[in-house]
């Protein structure tokens, strides 16, 4: 299955008629008339990206580092990414391996990745990102061992069969 085929079939399950990407790998969507999504075809992966925040400059220590942490290991963001554009926009985004992904698993990842957006969305527009504890140099450590060891216990979640290196679902299992 190639990008387009992916995005065709996406385009059919949201009742989005003729959904492609154009000459230069590129596509939008927007849902309920907020959530912007751009599709980005390059290399064998196709790339989710939307804008949650205008202006990372509105965030202060403590909530950057509440955004971090919940990016650490995927913890809290579906398997998708916090990054910074050229314009200083807080995005999220997602790489997906187009080669061998099934209809169903890219379904899975588009609805996990709309539904990370909409829980940092509104954690950030109700101000409700906060740090918790004062950052040290342990922390870092004691959160990959509390990582690990709750991956380890949900080691059933994995779909039988997935591959535990690339599997872009909601990550759990031994690696």
């Amino acid at each position: 299955m190639q990008s387009n085929d992916l995005i065709q079939l996406l385009g059919n399950r949201l009742g989005i008629g003729n959904l492609n990407l154009d000459k230069n790998g590129l596509c939008r969507i927007k849902i309920n008339q907020k959530i912007i999504i751009d599709f980005e075809e390059e290399n064998n992966y196709l790339y989710m990206h939307s804008v949650i925040e205008d202006s990372v400059g509105k965030f202060n220590a403590a909530q950057l580092v509440a955004l971090m942490r919940a990016h650490y290991l995927f913890n809290s963001v579906e398997n998708a990414s916090f990054g910074i554009n050229d314009n200083d926009q807080l995005c999220l985004f997602s790489r997906i391996a187009v080669p061998g992904i099934s209809e169903d698993v890219f379904f899975d990842i588009f609805e996990s990745f709309v539904a990370a957006y909409i829980e940092w969305k509104n954690k950030i527009d109700s101000n409700a990102l906060t740090s918790g504890a004062q950052f040290t140099s342990g922390m870092l450590l004691n959160e990959f061992e509390k990582s690990i060891s709750n991956q380890m216990d949900n080691s059933s979640a994995l779909p039988q069969g997935a591959p535990t290196d690339s599997y872009f679902g909601r990550f759990s299992g031994n690696l």
